[in-house]
């Protein structure tokens, strides 16, 4: 098992990509705003090959305040 983090911007990028055989899953995702300002997030959950957009969205516009944690 293998904790990552991975530093969010204003773009969409992948975080995440296993694959059928690998058996691993996600079963926490912790969002840190470590800014003094609210900020907005989307999560998806895109299959291989795939594109973020509505039809992934599994999380939208979710609003961090500042110095909060979002726990999922």
């Amino acid at each position: 098992m293998a904790i990552t983090n991975t530093a969010l911007t204003t773009t969409a990028s992948s975080v995440y990509t296993g694959t059928s055989a690998d058996g691993n899953i996600i079963t926490t995702i912790h969002l840190c705003n470590f800014t003094g300002n609210t900020v907005t997030a989307n999560i998806y959950a895109v299959q291989n090959g795939g594109v973020a957009n509505n039809g992934s969205i599994i999380y939208s516009n979710v609003q961090i305040t500042s110095y909060n944690t979002l726990i999922i």
